[in-house]
């Protein structure tokens, strides 16, 4: 009577170890996913803005408004004039650097300084995408002109 106490024993504490180990696996499992995700958005927001930058320089005067949604972990979205690099997304803890073509960034950064950023609100940013009749390039300002 004893031994089949110990068998019951046996198979609840290996069962009670499956199960830990299928509810470990899934909150990994979720954590990639919700990895992948914000970076499908960071890459989503930098194939839209060179869509709507590219839109604004190839027609002969644009002036328009436009918001993209980023990954919480972004707090700081920059403009730089130095480098292949000139979009970096600032996280708490690191750096991600992109290419966006058709900017005139000596026009956008101020004097003196190496960059222009723009801090993200509620997990979005917004800009305004200028370029006027005599303009090459596309200028980037936040929405009350900075």
């Amino acid at each position: 009577m004893k031994r089949g106490q110990i068998k019951m024993s046996f198979g609840m504490i290996f069962s009670i170890i499956l199960i830990i180990a299928f509810i470990g696996f899934a909150f990994f499992a979720i954590q990639k996913f919700l990895g992948i995700q914000k970076i499908a958005q960071t890459k989503q927001f930098q194939d839209d803005l060179q869509t709507d930058v590219t839109s604004a320089y190839l027609a002969a005067q644009s002036s328009r408004t436009v918001s993209y949604n980023l990954p919480s972990s972004i707090v700081q979205v920059c403009f730089s004039d130095g480098g292949n690099n000139d979009l970096k997304m600032y996280t708490q803890n690191s750096v991600q650097a992109a290419n966006i073509d058709h900017l005139n960034l000596t026009a956008m950064i101020p004097t003196g300084q190496g960059e222009v950023c723009f801090n993200t609100n509620n997990n979005k940013v917004t800009f305004v995408l200028k370029k006027n009749f005599n303009e090459n390039l596309v200028t980037i300002t936040g929405q009350n002109g900075q």
